[in-house]
């Protein structure tokens, strides 16, 4: 976990705001970088204090990044106001964000950076390292939760634009598609409505942040089939992937021949996957993918590849021996022995980075 500490304003919105990003894990109103100790409220708003409304933020930089909860924080706050925001003035109104990381500090400048070229007044947001925090009292913690109706100088439906990620979302999908199994009993109508309903929470094991910021950087990806029921839904990741990163190269590895339900070359062209991926057969017939039973042209792809996407539990277990490659499994936990390792519960979605 990270932390930041952002002033924007009455706390009691910023804090509400922040508490609806994916990724943040906590949030706790206070007051920052004032010359007194342990302020009250009313000497806050005294102006005689220096310290400035400010709302802590604990997250999970694998789930949500600094770079976009600085633009989340520039969505609600007018940088160019000094010592106020929206109808609220004074010293401890001014807009701010302090950093305990000194490695943070340039991604802030960088940010303020691009504030300035959307506007003709100065932009006047602090950058500075925390020196003081003091929680504010308890009734101003969660203040908006206690009182719905209170007053907010934010809109808090602009957090809906860091919620609503289509590659977030895709992800989401393609690791609930995973408990599709054309050898269960289920009707296919009851899995479909599972699959929707889990897409829309949480993942147990989440390293989808560090997913996404590796394949900024790739120029490469091997993305492992599974299940032929599941494979619509890995193509929509696919899709998304290719165009969030246009110039990455995305491949798609499937079964050398028929084995239970697993994706064969002829249910990879079925689904039109080869128009957002080059489709390559592993020239295995084993379940998982046993690397020394693959195609030598399969384990060239594999080697090369910067970023490698597996999924299912047999692909895992099969490749939990490759410590050395960048591979982010993406499946549902389905047996006890799996949870034990993940340290997630039966039934749950995770999206791992190597084998913890």
């Amino acid at each position: 976990m990270k932390t930041i500490y952002f002033a924007g304003g009455c706390f009691w919105g910023m804090e509400a705001f922040m508490k609806k990003l994916p990724g943040v894990a906590e949030t706790t109103a206070g007051y920052a970088n004032g010359r007194t100790e342990n302020p009250t409220y009313q000497e806050v708003c005294s102006n005689t204090t220096g310290h400035a409304e400010t709302v802590k933020v604990v997250y999970d930089p694998e789930q949500i990044s600094l770079e976009l909860l600085l633009k989340a924080f520039f969505k609600v706050v007018d940088p160019t106001e000094l010592n106020r925001q929206g109808g609220d003035v004074g010293e401890q109104y001014r807009n701010g964000i302090y950093y305990v990381e000194v490695e943070d500090r340039p991604v802030i400048e960088a940010a303020i950076e691009k504030e300035k070229q959307k506007y003709a007044n100065p932009v006047v947001t602090e950058c500075m390292p925390l020196a003081c925090f003091y929680d504010a009292e308890e009734y101003h913690q969660d203040y908006l939760d206690k009182n719905p109706a209170g007053y907010c100088h934010i809109n808090l439906l602009d957090a809906d634009e860091f919620i609503a990620d289509p590659l977030c979302g895709a992800l989401r999908l393609a690791a609930a598609g995973n408990q599709i199994d054309f050898a269960g009993s289920r009707e296919v109508r009851f899995v479909m409505e599972e699959v929707y309903h889990r897409m829309n929470g949480t993942l147990a094991v989440d390293n989808s942040g560090q997913l996404f910021e590796d394949l900024k950087d790739a120029k490469s990806v091997l993305y492992i089939g599974d299940n032929c029921g599941e494979i619509v839904l890995d193509k929509l990741f696919i899709e998304e992937i290719r165009k969030q990163y246009p110039d990455l190269s995305v491949t798609y590895g499937v079964r050398g021949e028929p084995i239970v339900n697993d994706v064969t070359i002829l249910d990879a062209r079925m689904t039109g996957m080869e128009r957002v991926a080059e489709v390559i057969e592993n020239g295995s017939g084993a379940l998982g993918t046993v690397l020394s039973d693959t195609s030598l042209q399969f384990r060239n792809v594999f080697e090369k590849a910067d970023v490698i996407i597996s999924k299912e539990q047999g692909n895992f277990e099969s490749l939990s021996e490759c410590t050395d490659k960048n591979i982010y499994h993406l499946m549902m936990v389905k047996c006890e022995r799996i949870a034990g390792i993940l340290k997630a519960p039966v039934g749950e979605l995770i999206c791992c980075h190597g084998v913890r």
